[in-house]
């Protein structure tokens, strides 16, 4: 009888450690800092890093800066050529 108490609380013993040993979740790895060297070497010093370790999301943002100097010169092309049909 004392066997069987004894085997009873080991295997106890051992589901409840198995169990608190799983339990926690472990936060991702640290790469915020790797992502922000590799792009310095790359020399895109404008994007930005933020990092979430417990949902494992690693987010970059940033600006395109050709792209707003793209839309304005189509923009004032544009205008231009209306305004030269108008005077016409």
């Amino acid at each position: 009888m004392k066997k069987l108490r004894l085997s009873v609380a080991m295997v106890a013993l051992a589901a409840a450690g198995t169990l608190a040993g799983c339990s926690g979740t472990a936060a991702s790895p640290d790469v915020s800092g790797r992502i922000r060297k590799s792009l310095d070497q790359a020399r895109f010093k404008d994007v930005s890093v933020s990092e979430d370790r417990e949902k494992g999301i690693v987010t970059l943002g940033g600006v395109f800066v050709g792209i707003p100097s793209i839309w304005r010169r189509h923009n004032a092309e544009s205008f231009r050529s209306k305004t030269d049909k108008a005077s016409e």
